[in-house]
């Protein structure tokens, strides 16, 4: 876990209500803030609702490498899957 970071996590997040890859109870797209509370009360993390969205705020305007996280995650399956 040394390894990711919260913003690390919030990317994974904005990346996956971006793409409506997450549903709530009543088969909608799950609201971003809904996510994020749920999943850093799993993970026992403290992660305000304010600073989710200014997080997923910086996540969508960068023009460079959005989703360097999902680069990192992507190697590191690629990395302990070779055979």
């Amino acid at each position: 876990m040394e390894k990711f970071t919260k913003r690390d996590l919030l990317e994974l997040l904005t990346a996956l209500c971006r793409a409506e890859a997450l549903i709530d109870e009543r088969g909608r797209p799950a609201a971003y803030a809904r996510v994020v509370a749920s999943v850093s009360k799993r993970l026992r993390l403290s992660i305000s609702e304010s600073s989710a969205y200014n997080e997923r705020d910086i996540i969508l305007n960068i023009k460079r490498n959005p989703a360097a996280f999902i680069s990192l995650l992507s190697a590191c399956l690629m990395e302990n899957t070779k055979i």
